[in-house]
């Protein structure tokens, strides 16, 4: 046992570099960096379970001994039973430390939102200060789109251009090979050199015709007792999925997922940065600085929570699809030879049906396989292009996720506006509000405690925003800035002290005299229509 787990692991450690490592032509290209890291430590050791379930059985009493005693075990332990069900409930509880990760960010998150609404209300902007808060918050998600969308771009260019160059190659190979070795398959089927339960090659792989039969009459998937599971479609397929697995793996999963995760760091970093100029414009509006720094904690915290959830969604999306690409070739292959198998069946019966079978299963195959592959590899590609722009599309939705989780907090600025013109507030009402924000604020501080109290359980730490507001000054320190401005630039003079030089005196000379004669029709106030007037 401990040398098979040594050899396996020694195994997995081999096909895995061979999988993630890059080609020659994309060694030196920076967008592949990434993608060429270990996947895994290099200390990382595969868990490998070599049971035995049948000594398992009767050590422990479930089975009886009927048949003799355990062959080998004596001690359960020695089973390994116990330490792969060890191993197969700490793998699903990491699937439940996620969702209760997820679920105590999001209450946290929540709880953070009522904090904020159940603040005091004269920390709320009110008039054309909530307004103007509107206003810079739907600025900024106007322009929200406009910056998504160039990460959206990016990720289909990146993720199309590694399928052309890399995968799109490896799947005609595997096109071409298939076309190569299918005819030979299909004739191995009829060699009287027959195959095995133990034993099978492409020199051993005839069937009796009995068998055969059996198999060609359900699509190609038999298990015959003599010649084990039978499966001519798999057999097909087998050396075009050769072809390409490698470069499959590679692509599929290792870099579409790293471009995943490029995305949501940028994705990331650009709500941070929305969150520090609504911060920053809010300061300036006049929000007092601690209630900006409040609100913009919670936003941060929601609008994360929310996007690694998306984030995570994403990847799933990408798993599962390029899973079932993966796998869509086998019926896509079966398909395509149903009418081999059918001919096959209606052959007349009679002395020579087998030979009969098998020319018909020849020449029915010789014509499907001259589109059988290429077409079969055409549609996965253009499944391959959905699963990516279904992708792409999911990365371009966040820009709602954004929006919904920010206008959650910062819309605290102006709901009650909002609400005040439709429906008004009459004093006993504000007075029963005021009563319960007393009562709840308490019981809000001490639901703090428990969710802090969860978040350490679990160890997470929650990433504060570092904000640099600019300081927003009274009138009064507003107003010694500018004198101090004025004083330093020369532009003051003080009145008061007559040892001022004169800055650019005015020359002493007499201005010119104007007559102006006052019209009847347009007599001066407090004059006469005929009086006249000079000024000077």
């Amino acid at each position: 046992n401990e040398y098979s787990k040594t050899c396996l692991q020694k195994d997995f450690r081999d096909g895995l570099d061979e999988l993630t490592k890059t080609s020659p032509e994309e060694q030196g290209d920076p967008a592949n960096e990434e993608a060429i890291a270990a996947p895994i430590p290099e200390d990382f050791e595969l868990d490998v379970h070599c049971i035995s379930a049948n000594d398992y059985l009767k050590v422990t009493g479930i089975k009886q001994q009927a048949d003799g005693p355990p062959n080998c075990f004596a001690n359960v332990r020695d089973t390994q039973i116990p330490s792969l069900r060890a191993f197969v409930h700490q793998t699903t509880a990491k699937h439940r430390q996620h969702a209760t990760e997820n679920f105590v960010n999001t209450t946290s998150d929540l709880l953070d939102r009522v904090k904020l609404v159940a603040s005091d209300s004269k920390d709320a902007p009110s008039g054309r200060l909530a307004r103007k808060c509107m206003n810079i918050f739907e600025m900024e998600m106007s322009k929200l789109e406009g910056k998504i969308q160039p990460f959206v771009k990016e990720f289909r260019n990146r993720a199309e251009e590694k399928v052309r160059t890399a995968l799109q190659p490896a799947l005609k190979s595997g096109a071409a090979k298939g076309n190569q070795v299918a005819m030979a398959t299909v004739q191995s089927w009829g060699s009287k050199s027959r195959r095995s339960k133990q034993m099978r090659s492409p020199q051993m792989n005839g069937l009796y015709w009995s068998t055969y039969f059996a198999t060609v009459r359900r699509q190609g998937v038999y298990v015959s007792k003599s010649a084990g599971a039978i499966d001519m479609n798999q057999e097909l397929a087998d050396p075009v999925e050769k072809e390409f697995s490698a470069d499959w793996q590679r692509i599929m999963d290792t870099s579409i997922s790293v471009f995943l995760r490029d995305m949501e760091r940028k994705v990331l970093s650009l709500s941070a940065e929305i969150d520090k100029i609504i911060a920053t414009s809010f300061s300036q509006a006049g929000i007092d600085n601690q209630r900006v720094s409040t609100m913009v904690t919670a936003a941060s915290r929601s609008t994360n929570t929310s996007l690694t959830a998306s984030f995570r969604t994403m990847k799933e999306t990408a798993t599962n699809s390029q899973r079932d690409l993966n796998r869509s070739l086998l019926p896509m292959i079966q398909e395509r030879m149903a009418a081999s198998y059918d001919a096959c069946v209606n052959t007349s019966g009679g002395c020579g049906r087998f030979m009969r079978m098998k020319q018909a299963m020849e020449f029915t195959t010789d014509k499907a396989v001259q589109s059988m592959f290429n077409e079969s590899t055409v549609t996965m590609l253009r499944n391959i292009g959905n699963m990516i722009e279904k992708l792409a599309a999911m990365i371009g939705a966040v820009a709602d996720v954004i929006r919904k989780n920010m206008e959650s907090v910062y819309s605290v600025c102006w709901d009650h506006q909002q609400a005040g013109k439709t429906k008004p507030i009459d004093p006993e009402m504000q007075a029963r509000i005021r009563a319960c924000r007393d009562q709840l604020l308490p019981e809000l501080g001490r639901l703090g405690e428990l969710q802090a109290g969860a978040m350490d359980l679990l160890g997470i730490e929650r990433e504060e925003l570092e904000l640099e507001m600019m300081a927003v000054d009274s009138w009064e320190e507003s107003y010694k800035k500018k004198m101090a401005e004025a004083e330093d630039k020369g532009n003051l003079i003080d009145l008061s002290d007559n040892t001022v030089p004169v800055v650019n005196p005015v020359v002493d000379r007499k201005p010119a005299s104007v007559i102006v004669k006052s019209e009847p029709k347009a007599a001066l106030p407090g004059l006469g229509p005929s009086a006249e007037s000079s000024f000077i």
